[in-house]
């Protein structure tokens, strides 16, 4: 059994105000797991199952599918795009491509604000929430986090109440930067630097949100621009391609 690296200190996230450190691989200190946490994120019964073999099992499912398409629940099939070809590589999903925006390599600085303007023009029933706000039914939560010199980021409510997202084309996980399941992504291991080996930390959070789920709410999403590398370790295949970005 492959053997799982847990950075030791790793923050309690039940809430904010917790100064208690997680226990390894999980998500609460000692106290809220053995009594309970009182701070819920609500699942609405439309969030996405947790498998996360349905984007890694495939070669170009997993390279070709990014933490925005995942987070939207968007999973292509790519048999005609790149039938026969043994390294099939198309651009990734990005915020605002099929609405009109800027290429993130024309934008010097990734910022909240210009972001959150995409996703409404992508998906324009994308609403924002609150950790502990239920969403409306046909909608559950996603939430979104930046590195301003670097990147952004996604991850998603699951079925289960635990969030769960997916690096670039690498694996989907359920696990932060610090090996830790994932309660609460604002207050999760956020910070790839700290592993010595990534060069991303998101730093910002930037909003919870309600994500539609029905298909055709994601029909503008779009992919587009050049997939630009960077470096994060905690996935095998970043250290063996320095990674594409828009990790994303």
């Amino acid at each position: 059994m492959a053997t799982r690296r847990v950075r030791k200190g790793a923050k309690c996230q039940c809430t904010s105000g917790c100064s208690e450190k997680a226990l390894p691989g999980g998500a609460m200190c000692l106290k809220h797991q053995h009594n309970g946490c009182p701070r819920v994120s609500p699942v609405t019964g439309s969030e996405p199952p947790y498998i996360p073999g349905a984007y890694n099992d495939s070669k170009v499912t997993k390279d070709n599918h990014n933490c925005f398409a995942y987070a939207f629940n968007i999973r292509e099939d790519l048999s005609v795009h790149c039938s026969g070809k043994d390294d099939c590589t198309l651009s990734f999903h990005q915020p605002g491509r099929g609405t009109g925006f800027r290429r993130f390599r024309d934008v010097k600085k990734i910022q909240c604000p210009d972001l959150l303007a995409r996703l409404y023009a992508d998906v324009p029933d994308l609403t924002e929430a609150t950790f502990e706000q239920k969403c409306p039914v046909g909608t559950s939560k996603i939430a979104l986090v930046i590195d301003p010199k670097n990147d952004y980021h996604f991850y998603r409510q699951d079925r289960g109440g635990l969030w769960s997202h997916k690096p670039g084309g690498g694996s989907v996980t359920n696990r932060d930067a610090a090996g830790n399941l994932i309660y609460d992504p604002a207050i999760a291991d956020r910070n790839y630097k700290s592993n010595k080996k990534g060069s991303l930390d998101y730093s910002v959070f930037c909003s919870y949100m309600c994500a539609p789920r029905s298909p055709l709410a994601t029909r503008r999403v779009k992919r587009g621009g050049k997939r630009s590398e960077h470096k994060r370790s905690e996935h095998k295949r970043r250290r063996t391609r320095r990674t594409r970005t828009n990790l994303r």
